[in-house]
């Protein structure tokens, strides 16, 4: 006699690797994938320098009015979330925290990718 439910997959999970799989597959262009890092590369670069200093968090107040998301491994839609912030806010506030902070600035070219 069967007394256990039959397990059921984590839709989280799912959209996770479906996620995951997809954007592997579209790395294999090699222009989308030097597109697709110096973006992410510039956003994950000005997310870490937010979360690990007052200072610069500080400074993307002043500018924005508001915090930049932290994007995460432990959630699908993290990255998605914090590149959308970074959209809505605009290319100029976010190229004058990076400026400020003595980062590389997101170019128009980044910011249309991260739109697209």
């Amino acid at each position: 006699m069967d007394l256990l439910l039959q397990h059921k997959r984590c839709a989280n999970h799912t959209l996770n690797l479906v996620a995951a799989v997809g954007s592997m597959e579209a790395r294999e262009n090699a222009r989308y994938k030097r597109t697709y890092d110096s973006a992410m590369s510039k956003v994950q670069a000005l997310s870490n320098a937010i979360h690990r200093s007052t200072r610069y968090a500080d400074i993307v107040e002043e500018e924005v009015g508001l915090t930049l998301l932290n994007p995460t491994c432990t959630r699908w839609c993290s990255s998605y979330t914090a590149v959308q912030r970074i959209v809505l806010v605009g290319t100029e506030k976010v190229q004058a925290c990076q400026e400020r902070m003595g980062q590389h600035p997101l170019t128009e070219d980044d910011m249309k990718f991260l739109d697209s």
